[in-house]
Protein backbone atom coordinates (compact mmCIF):
# COMPACT_ATOMS: atom_id res chain seq x y z
CA UNK A 1 0.00 0.00 0.00
CA UNK A 2 1.23 3.19 -1.04
CA UNK A 3 0.21 6.52 0.30
CA UNK A 4 -0.37 9.53 -2.18
CA UNK A 5 0.65 12.78 -0.75
CA UNK A 6 -1.19 14.24 -3.55
CA UNK A 7 -4.09 12.80 -2.75
CA UNK A 8 -4.16 14.40 1.06
CA UNK A 9 -3.17 17.75 -0.21
CA UNK A 10 -6.09 17.39 -3.18
CA UNK A 11 -9.15 16.02 -0.55
CA UNK A 12 -7.56 18.37 2.69
CA UNK A 13 -8.61 21.08 -0.20
CA UNK A 14 -12.02 19.90 -0.70
CA UNK A 15 -12.47 19.78 2.70
CA UNK A 16 -11.12 22.94 3.07
CA UNK A 17 -13.56 24.53 0.69
CA UNK A 18 -16.34 23.75 3.02
CA UNK A 19 -14.20 25.69 6.05
CA UNK A 20 -14.58 29.49 6.91
CA UNK A 21 -13.95 31.91 9.62
CA UNK A 22 -11.66 29.95 12.35
CA UNK A 23 -11.70 26.67 11.50
CA UNK A 24 -10.54 28.01 8.16
CA UNK A 25 -7.72 29.59 9.64
CA UNK A 26 -6.34 26.56 11.47
CA UNK A 27 -6.48 24.45 8.43
CA UNK A 28 -4.55 26.87 6.40
CA UNK A 29 -2.07 27.13 9.56
CA UNK A 30 -1.91 23.35 9.33
CA UNK A 31 -1.19 23.13 5.17
CA UNK A 32 1.13 26.20 5.91
CA UNK A 33 -1.14 28.54 3.05
CA UNK A 34 -1.75 31.63 2.61
CA UNK A 35 -5.28 31.64 1.89
CA UNK A 36 -7.62 29.46 0.63
CA UNK A 37 -8.20 30.72 -2.95
CA UNK A 38 -4.18 30.06 -3.07
CA UNK A 39 -4.67 26.89 -1.63
CA UNK A 40 -6.81 25.90 -4.36
CA UNK A 41 -5.33 26.94 -7.51
CA UNK A 42 -1.43 25.47 -6.39
CA UNK A 43 -4.33 21.72 -6.16
CA UNK A 44 -5.86 22.76 -9.65
CA UNK A 45 -2.20 23.11 -11.05
CA UNK A 46 -1.26 19.73 -9.12
CA UNK A 47 -3.87 17.93 -10.64
CA UNK A 48 -3.21 19.26 -13.89
CA UNK A 49 0.87 17.98 -13.95
CA UNK A 50 -0.66 14.44 -12.42
CA UNK A 51 -3.32 14.00 -15.44
CA UNK A 52 -1.52 16.27 -18.16
CA UNK A 53 1.29 12.79 -18.15
CA UNK A 54 1.55 12.22 -22.22
CA UNK A 55 1.68 8.48 -21.26
CA UNK A 56 -1.71 8.50 -19.10
CA UNK A 57 0.05 7.04 -16.17
CA UNK A 58 -1.93 8.98 -13.54
CA UNK A 59 -5.90 8.56 -13.26
CA UNK A 60 -7.25 11.25 -10.93
CA UNK A 61 -10.85 11.72 -9.66
CA UNK A 62 -12.73 13.36 -7.15
CA UNK A 63 -15.93 13.52 -5.76
CA UNK A 64 -18.95 14.65 -3.10
CA UNK A 65 -21.50 12.36 -1.40
CA UNK A 66 -24.00 13.73 0.53
CA UNK A 67 -27.31 12.42 2.13
CA UNK A 68 -30.16 12.69 0.22
CA UNK A 69 -32.15 14.59 2.78
CA UNK A 70 -29.40 17.22 2.88
CA UNK A 71 -28.41 17.72 -0.91
CA UNK A 72 -30.19 20.95 -0.60
CA UNK A 73 -28.30 22.19 2.07
CA UNK A 74 -24.97 22.43 0.44
CA UNK A 75 -23.84 25.40 -0.43
CA UNK A 76 -23.97 26.70 -4.58
CA UNK A 77 -20.81 28.62 -3.61
CA UNK A 78 -19.19 24.73 -2.19
CA UNK A 79 -20.28 22.55 -4.99
CA UNK A 80 -19.34 25.42 -7.86
CA UNK A 81 -15.49 26.04 -6.31
CA UNK A 82 -14.83 22.23 -5.84
CA UNK A 83 -16.34 21.33 -9.47
CA UNK A 84 -13.97 24.71 -10.87
CA UNK A 85 -10.64 23.33 -9.01
CA UNK A 86 -10.89 20.00 -7.86
CA UNK A 87 -13.40 18.70 -10.71
CA UNK A 88 -15.93 17.21 -7.89
CA UNK A 89 -18.70 16.11 -8.75
CA UNK A 90 -21.54 16.11 -5.70
CA UNK A 91 -23.76 13.32 -5.49
CA UNK A 92 -26.30 12.19 -3.61
CA UNK A 93 -27.41 8.74 -2.40
CA UNK A 94 -29.08 7.52 0.58
CA UNK A 95 -26.16 6.90 3.23
CA UNK A 96 -26.98 3.33 4.15
CA UNK A 97 -25.07 0.10 3.16
CA UNK A 98 -26.15 0.39 -0.64
CA UNK A 99 -23.68 3.76 -0.60
CA UNK A 100 -20.61 1.48 -0.51
CA UNK A 101 -21.33 -0.34 -3.71
CA UNK A 102 -21.66 2.59 -5.29
CA UNK A 103 -18.48 4.58 -3.62
CA UNK A 104 -16.49 1.30 -4.92
CA UNK A 105 -18.02 1.19 -8.49
CA UNK A 106 -17.24 4.71 -8.79
CA UNK A 107 -13.81 4.05 -7.79
CA UNK A 108 -13.00 1.41 -9.74
CA UNK A 109 -14.38 3.20 -12.80
CA UNK A 110 -12.18 6.52 -12.25
CA UNK A 111 -8.93 3.70 -11.68
CA UNK A 112 -9.88 1.81 -14.48
CA UNK A 113 -10.05 -1.23 -12.28
CA UNK A 114 -7.04 -1.30 -9.89
CA UNK A 115 -8.37 -0.07 -7.42
CA UNK A 116 -12.08 -1.82 -6.64
CA UNK A 117 -12.67 -1.78 -3.37
CA UNK A 118 -12.41 1.46 -0.97
CA UNK A 119 -14.79 0.83 1.50
CA UNK A 120 -17.19 -2.09 3.43
CA UNK A 121 -20.14 -1.88 5.46
CA UNK A 122 -21.20 -1.05 7.84
CA UNK A 123 -21.45 2.67 6.58
CA UNK A 124 -20.99 4.84 9.57
CA UNK A 125 -24.54 6.02 10.94
CA UNK A 126 -23.51 9.47 11.81
CA UNK A 127 -22.15 10.73 8.14
CA UNK A 128 -23.33 13.20 6.38
CA UNK A 129 -20.91 13.75 3.76
CA UNK A 130 -18.14 11.83 2.49
CA UNK A 131 -15.78 13.22 -0.34
CA UNK A 132 -13.86 11.00 -2.14
CA UNK A 133 -10.44 11.22 -3.70
CA UNK A 134 -9.19 8.58 -5.91
CA UNK A 135 -5.38 8.46 -7.54
CA UNK A 136 -4.09 5.66 -9.62
CA UNK A 137 -0.23 5.71 -11.36
CA UNK A 138 0.55 2.60 -13.34
CA UNK A 139 4.25 3.59 -14.90
CA UNK A 140 7.25 1.76 -16.67
CA UNK A 141 10.53 2.11 -15.46
CA UNK A 142 12.93 3.42 -17.78
CA UNK A 143 15.31 0.09 -17.10
CA UNK A 144 13.45 -2.17 -15.83
CA UNK A 145 14.48 -4.57 -13.06
CA UNK A 146 16.20 -7.83 -14.59
CA UNK A 147 14.60 -10.86 -13.32
CA UNK A 148 17.46 -12.63 -12.13
CA UNK A 149 18.37 -10.26 -9.64
CA UNK A 150 15.39 -10.87 -7.70
CA UNK A 151 16.50 -12.41 -4.05
CA UNK A 152 14.16 -12.51 -0.94
CA UNK A 153 14.80 -10.21 1.79
CA UNK A 154 13.69 -9.23 5.30
CA UNK A 155 10.64 -6.52 5.35
CA UNK A 156 10.00 -4.94 8.68
CA UNK A 157 5.55 -4.78 8.60
CA UNK A 158 3.83 -3.57 11.40
CA UNK A 159 2.95 -7.02 12.07
CA UNK A 160 6.65 -8.15 12.55
CA UNK A 161 9.23 -8.97 9.68
CA UNK A 162 8.19 -10.53 6.50
CA UNK A 163 10.64 -12.80 4.19
CA UNK A 164 9.18 -11.28 0.45
CA UNK A 165 11.28 -11.48 -2.85
CA UNK A 166 12.86 -8.05 -3.48
CA UNK A 167 13.30 -6.75 -6.74
CA UNK A 168 17.29 -5.02 -7.05
CA UNK A 169 19.49 -3.37 -9.46
CA UNK A 170 22.85 -2.03 -8.62
CA UNK A 171 22.89 0.95 -11.00
CA UNK A 172 20.68 3.71 -10.07
CA UNK A 173 20.40 7.39 -10.95
CA UNK A 174 20.77 9.16 -8.05
CA UNK A 175 21.79 7.88 -4.84
CA UNK A 176 22.14 8.90 -1.68
CA UNK A 177 24.13 7.45 1.31
CA UNK A 178 24.35 9.12 4.81
CA UNK A 179 22.95 9.18 8.67
CA UNK A 180 21.06 5.83 8.40
CA UNK A 181 19.19 6.56 5.05
CA UNK A 182 19.46 5.03 1.48
CA UNK A 183 17.68 6.75 -1.17
CA UNK A 184 17.46 6.33 -5.05
CA UNK A 185 15.39 8.25 -7.67
CA UNK A 186 14.53 5.71 -10.13
CA UNK A 187 12.81 7.37 -13.44
CA UNK A 188 9.96 6.16 -15.49
CA UNK A 189 9.66 5.51 -18.77
CA UNK A 190 7.98 9.62 -19.50
CA UNK A 191 10.97 11.27 -18.52
CA UNK A 192 8.68 13.25 -16.16
CA UNK A 193 7.87 11.07 -12.94
CA UNK A 194 10.55 9.24 -10.71
CA UNK A 195 10.27 6.94 -7.76
CA UNK A 196 12.38 8.71 -4.68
Amino acid sequence: VLLSPASAAISTGLVLEGTAGHTQQQLLTLLGAENGDRYADGCRALQSVLTGNPRGYFQLANSMWVRNELEAAVLPDFIERNETYYGALLKAAPFDDTLIPLLNAWVSENTGGRIDKLMEPPLDSDLAMLLGNALSFEGKWKEAFPKENTRDGLFHASSGDLTLPMMTRTKEGLLYKGDGVAAALLPYQDDRTAML
